[in-house]
């Protein structure tokens, strides 16, 4: 899959999820009227934004899967706390901040989840093509 691509996907699968979860969010409190189109704009704008800080701190070359899922949450949260705080999207008190934590690694594990399963449908895909080249006498 091309690097574009790739990224472009995981932010349509964050923006997704993390969409799912804040209707879920306010149907739990209560909240009668929909999503502002403002905010739907703005979360688009910070999946965004973290994809591209994803894309950029891919680069360097982690070997270890549990640094590599420590750099990445932590990419999460140096785009979502700044920029939730400036749009006003919630409080800078230690509960809500907790709170949005538990929000970011939902919406991670959700990405990775839906990654795995798309890898294991796609190499389900070239297995069974590659069998069918050999029944068939084909060579690369």
């Amino acid at each position: 899959m091309s690097t574009f691509k790739q990224y472009f996907t995981y932010d349509c699968i964050s923006y997704t999820i993390l969409m799912m979860i804040e209707c879920l969010l306010m149907s739990v409190r209560g909240h009668k009227e929909g999503l502002d189109a403002n905010i739907a704009i703005q979360m688009f704008l910070m999946t965004s934004l973290i994809s591209v800080v994803m894309f950029l701190t891919d680069k360097l070359q982690i070997g270890s899967f549990p640094l590599r899922i420590l750099i990445d949450v932590a990419d999460i949260a140096l785009v979502v706390y700044p920029l939730g705080l400036w749009w006003d999207f919630f409080e800078a008190d230690a509960v809500t901040l907790v709170g949005i934590f538990v929000v970011i690694l939902a919406v991670y594990a959700g990405v990775v989840g839906v990654s795995l399963i798309r890898a294991k449908s796609d190499e389900g895909k070239i297995n069974r093509e590659l069998r069918a080249r050999r029944g068939r006498g084909e060579r690369r």
